[in-house]
């Protein structure tokens, strides 16, 4: 029964954690055995904790005037900043006398470690090399060396290192709260150094406000006296502004005198069109129509009668063709009276070329007298025109020197308004921070709660929890391994993924059997010893694969059996499945061995069923030579085998094939299935000659030896020759113990 592609998968799973587990334990154990020993060796620490509520006021002025404080919702970074710094831990070495050389900083950390004394002495060494180098940096006294008070420094900055590295500031979230957490190998000394972190910040904080407002005072002090001296500054200009601005604003006087200019301006341009025309008219000698006309009408009042009258007339036929149709009455007779007028009109005016000169002689003076008149009067304008022209550029500078004079002085006076007010501001202020109540100065205040006794237990190492992150460890770099050996591993190890990737059934996973029986060279087992040994089910597969249309027809049913390499176990496989074949089917089998080289450490059939070796398929004559000669018989019934002769590299592969086709041909009727022993594909090229005989071909690949890309080219070279009908996975290794297996 083929087992399910799940319970396959699950298989090859197992195999992979059997097959890599050796490497994975040794991972394992490699990281989790250090670590349990470091762990076990480190030096213990204890750790304290005090909790410091720092409420940190800045003065506000609000918006009517008065003054309020305004917290801080959090703790401000370079707050926590000042726990660590230098000044203040200077202060506790000081103050708990941390440079004893019997109960200080050192004394105390060295006696819980745990290390060897060797070790000891080769840190303290270290160290006395190290203030040695610090040494030579180091001005000299008056002997040359060091003075006492440097050398106290330096172990004092020794120690201030030292617990920088060990305090640790944790702040509480939406709090003014934080924690100091300080870790040292004595407990009693771990809460005494917490504790005098503490007290000496406190102090130290409020040293600090201190300073602020003092220096804030003398800094508003000295921007008091630079403020005046802006002030002072300031007016000095303004002064000097105010001088030399005009006295008077000179807009009115600009307004008119550019009123007088447009009215003479307008004055010239009427004199001078005037002017144009009276030259025009004595330039051309007659005197116009239209001066005749007036005159004739002055001197005949008939003809200024029949004009009114024409006027009249023709509104009258405008009247009449706009209310009467084409034709009518009333149109025709106002026609009539307006053509009437105009004749009337006509004859008197032919009374204007009788007037005598003397009528039109007193015009033509006039005209003459009018030019001189004009001419005069121009000549005067011009000039007046062009001395208002300079009075108002005069006026218009004078006018944007005042509007500029009166700008700087309105900044100035707002510039020196600020000022006094800047310094009536910074004078108040500066009173404020004498009395420590200066606005926007922050006001700090620290409380000191849950103080820390000296610690029962170490904070460190937790042996559990590094045990744990050992063991994690371990795992994954383990697993990291095991991942890239697999990633690696390009050879077949997997059912599933052969049929996914080459589109080929497995049709048979075949054990080492040498493993099994614990001999190198077996020979063929009967249905009998493979069922005691649990193994018939293997090979069911590749029989039922072949077996099928073998025995219904004369011809043969004609099979390659080949591998990609060498030493894959394709005889074997072969004369294992020829037999089951014979004995289980009960079909006429025929082994054809092919294999004429001489190939280091290989079976040949007649080795496993017995047998000489001569004569062989290229030692007679396949034509006329006896079949009971060249087809011998074995101990197994309906199995038969043709041995190729002697080893020899001097055959021809397509001489090979040519005997292996008339041997087949010759075959019909006296056997139902051939099996051909094929030299390695990939090694030589006798499949491609012997395809001609087959009907197709049974891969046999090395379990966890031949790499898929071989497996690939060689299902490729017999995709042209013998396509093949499926594949053999042999030599597995029983990894998996048989209790699991059988259970997969």
């Amino acid at each position: 029964m083929t087992s399910s592609p799940l319970f396959t998968s699950v298989r090859d799973l197992v195999y992979l954690f059997f097959a890599y587990g050796r490497v994975l334990a040794i991972t394992f154990l490699a990281v989790v055995i250090p670590g349990i020993v470091f762990t076990c060796t480190m030096t213990p620490i204890y750790e304290a904790k005090v909790k410091i509520l720092v409420e940190t006021e800045t003065r506000q002025t609000s918006p009517l005037g008065d003054e309020s404080p305004v917290p801080r919702p959090t703790v401000p970074e370079n707050e926590m900043q000042i726990v660590i710094s230098s000044d203040v831990l200077t202060r506790v070495v000081n103050s708990l006398n941390l440079l004893d050389p019997e109960n200080g900083y050192w004394a105390a950390n060295a006696r819980h470690r745990r290390l060897p004394a060797r070790a000891i002495a080769t840190v303290k060494a270290r160290i006395r090399d190290a203030i040695g180098m610090i040494r030579d940096l180091l001005p000299r006294g008056e002997g040359g060396g060091l003075t006492p008070e440097q050398l106290r420094q330096l172990e004092v900055q020794a120690i201030v290192f030292a617990m920088q590295s060990a305090i640790e500031l944790v702040p509480v979230q939406n709090s003014q709260t934080f924690e100091i957490l300080f870790s040292a190998n004595d407990p009693v000394l771990c809460a005494r150094v917490a504790n005098e972190i503490a007290d000496q910040y406190a102090a130290f904080r409020q040293e600090l406000d201190r300073q602020t407002l003092t220096g804030a005072q003398e800094g508003l002090r000295q921007q008091v006296d630079r403020v005046e001296a802006q002030i002072a500054s300031f007016e000095q200009r303004l002064l000097a502004v105010q001088s030399a601005a005009p006295g008077v604003d000179p807009s009115g006087l600009l307004a008119d005198a550019v009123q007088q200019l447009a009215t003479l301006e307008s004055s010239v341009r009427e004199n001078e069109t005037v002017l144009a025309g009276v030259q025009q008219v004595l330039a051309s000698g007659e005197v116009p129509q239209y001066i005749v006309a007036q005159m004739s009408t002055e001197a005949n009042p008939a003809l200024r009668a029949l004009y009114e009258q024409q006027g009249q007339a023709v509104l009258e036929l405008l009247d009449a063709e706009l209310n009467y149709v084409e034709g009518s009455q009333p149109l025709r007779a106002a026609r009539e009276r307006l053509a009437s007028i105009n004749a009337q009109i006509e004859s008197e005016s032919t009374t204007i070329g009788g007037l005598e000169t003397q009528q039109i002689n007193p015009v033509w003076q006039d005209l003459q007298q009018r030019q001189q008149t004009l001419s005069v009067e121009l000549l005067g304008q011009r000039a007046a025109l062009e001395a208002l022209g300079r009075r108002v550029e005069v006026l218009r500078e004078q006018k944007i020197a005042w509007d500029e004079a009166q700008t700087v002085i309105a900044n100035l006076g707002d510039q020196i308004q600020t000022l006094r007010n800047q310094r009536a501001q910074l004078e108040s202020n500066a009173m404020a921070a004498g009395l420590g109540q200066l606005a926007g100065a922050a006001r700090t205040t620290i409380q000191i709660f849950e103080r820390p006794e000296p610690p029962p237990k170490p904070s460190k190492p937790v042996v559990a929890v590094n045990v744990l992150l050992s063991m994690i460890l371990g795992m994954g770099l383990g697993l990291s391994v095991v991942s890239v050996m697999v990633y690696f591993d390009h050879s077949v190890r997997s059912v599933d993924g052969v049929e996914q990737e080459f589109g080929l059934p497995v049709v048979a996973t075949l054990p080492d059997i040498s493993e099994i029986t614990g001999q190198r060279t077996v020979g063929l087992m009967s249905p009998q010893e493979l069922t005691s040994r649990g193994l018939i089910h293997v090979y069911r597969g590749a029989t039922e694969r072949l077996s099928q249309g073998a025995g219904g027809t004369a011809k043969p049913k004609v099979y390659l059996v080949a591998s990609p390499n060498s030493g894959e176990g394709t005889t074997s496989v072969l004369a294992q499945t020829a037999s089951l074949l014979a004995q289980e089917q009960g079909l006429r089998v025929v082994a054809i061995d092919c294999r004429h080289r001489r190939e280091a450490g290989g079976l040949r059939l007649h080795e496993i069923f017995g047998g000489d070796v001569s004569p062989g398929l290229m030692e007679v004559d396949v034509e006329t030579a006896s079949l009971d000669a060249l087809v011998r018989p074995t101990r197994v019934p309906n199995l038969r085998h043709v041995t190729v002769g002697k080893a020899t590299d001097d055959i021809i592969p397509a001489k090979l094939a040519k005997a292996v086709q008339t041997l087949t041909a010759r075959l019909a009727g006296e056997a139902d299935i051939v099996l051909i022993d094929t030299p390695p594909i990939t090694e030589y090229a006798d499949h491609l000659a012997l395809a001609a005989s087959a009907d197709g071909s049974l891969l046999v690949v090395e379990f966890g030896k031949t790499r898929r890309e071989t497996v690939q080219r060689a299902l490729s070279s017999l995709h042209t020759a013998a396509p093949a009908v499926g594949l053999v996975l042999n030599k597995r290794q029983r990894i998996i113990p048989d209790w699991l297996y059988r259970h997969l």
